[in-house]
């Protein structure tokens, strides 16, 4: 572990502990996105569905979350999670989608533990101060439904007609191969080249 990220551990440590008492006493942090706690009301499996623009199953196959200029941190960093989507059952989702959320449950972020499989309850557009989705990702966040495939959630679906996800657009996601077909070409005309010279230099003069 470098210095930088040793810093950065330490300085989320001590943002921590001083956060507990401010909120305890029922003082609000003067940081933008930065809440004590999320409150949610419960929604029903219908409820979470007719609230949503798409509505998935899929697995976990990735997490990345974009931090804030060092050293300042906020519970309302975005994450964006990657799901593997097995079925669709409302709206047009990817066979990879991604779903943009809080980073962490103290703004309502999404908190999934495994890799599932989740039904995910997504929007178009972010609510209230959440991350805002780019380019063919979708919102969701703790309130909405997303989580395990419950059977209140199972009986709810089975009612409804499930299709597939819309394929992986053809070359997306093949850059690094491309890059290392074309750095391993260079090499061998490289190592090609360096044979030639050597044996040329081998050679007795004439």
């Amino acid at each position: 572990m470098n210095r930088w990220r040793r810093l950065e551990l330490i300085a989320r440590r001590v943002t921590t502990v001083l956060l507990i008492p401010l909120c305890a006493a029922g003082v609000l942090v003067a940081a933008p996105g930065m809440a004590c706690a999320c409150s949610c009301a419960g929604l029903t499996a219908r409820q979470a569905f007719e609230h949503a623009d798409a509505v998935f199953i899929g697995r976990v196959v990735g997490r990345d979350v974009e931090r804030s200029t060092w050293p300042f941190s906020s519970s309302n960093d975005p994450a964006v999670w990657t799901f593997e989507v097995t079925k669709v059952y409302k709206g047009e989702v990817r066979q990879r989608q991604e779903v943009v959320t809080p980073a962490f449950g103290a703004s309502c972020g999404l908190e999934l533990q495994g890799s599932g499989p989740f039904a995910v309850y997504a929007t178009h557009d972010a609510v209230d101060y959440m991350p805002a989705p780019g380019e063919g990702q979708l919102a969701a966040h703790l309130c909405n439904g997303t989580g395990p495939v419950t059977a209140e959630v199972r009986r709810m679906l089975d009612r409804v007609p499930a299709t597939d996800p819309i394929p992986t657009p053809e070359g997306r996601g093949q850059g690094w191969p491309v890059v290392g077909l074309g750095i391993a070409a260079g090499v061998a005309v490289l190592a090609a080249g360096a044979f030639w010279l050597w044996r040329r230099r081998r050679r007795p003069a004439g």
